[in-house]
C-alpha cells in the first residue's frame, strides 16, 4: 500500500543515467585484436599495448618457406625477422597483445594459440 502512494517515484537526474550509459558504451566501443593469437575483444583491460620491438616478439618468428601467403605487418623490423602477427593488432608502432599471450611471450616461448603456431 505504501508503494502505491509513493508511485511514481522521482527518478535520479537524467544526466547521471546518460553518464553511466556513455561510460559503458565507451568502454565497449573498441575492437581490439591480439597480435599473437588474433583474439578479438572490446575491453581494454584484457590487453596490453606494447612497442613493436623484436625481443618480446622473437618467439613468433616463422620460416617464411612454410607459409604459403604473405604475412607482412608493415613494420620493417618485424618483417625482416619473419615475425608473424595479426596486422589488425597494430596501433601506430605498437601492438596489442592479450594478457595471456603477453605473459607467455615474456617467458620467451610461443603461445600455443599463436597464429605463428599455424593456428
Amino acid at each position: 500500500m505504501e508503494a502505491k502512494r509513493e508511485w511514481p517515484t522521482t527518478l535520479r537526474d537524467p544526466k547521471h543515467f546518460y553518464k553511466m550509459y556513455y561510460n559503458e558504451i565507451q568502454a565497449l566501443s573498441h575492437n581490439i585484436v591480439c597480435g599473437c593469437c588474433s583474439t578479438l575483444d572490446h575491453k581494454l583491460s584484457k590487453f596490453v599495448r606494447v612497442p613493436a620491438h623484436l625481443q618480446l616478439l622473437q618467439p613468433l618468428s616463422v620460416n617464411r618457406n612454410l607459409v604459403p601467403f604473405p604475412f607482412e605487418s608493415g613494420i620493417r623490423e618485424l618483417d625482416d625477422a619473419n615475425i608473424m602477427i595479426d596486422p589488425l593488432s597494430l596501433d601506430a608502432e605498437n601492438i596489442w597483445l592479450c594478457k595471456h599471450c603477453y605473459a607467455v611471450l615474456q617467458g620467451k616461448t610461443m603461445p600455443a594459440s599463436a597464429i605463428a603456431n599455424f593456428n
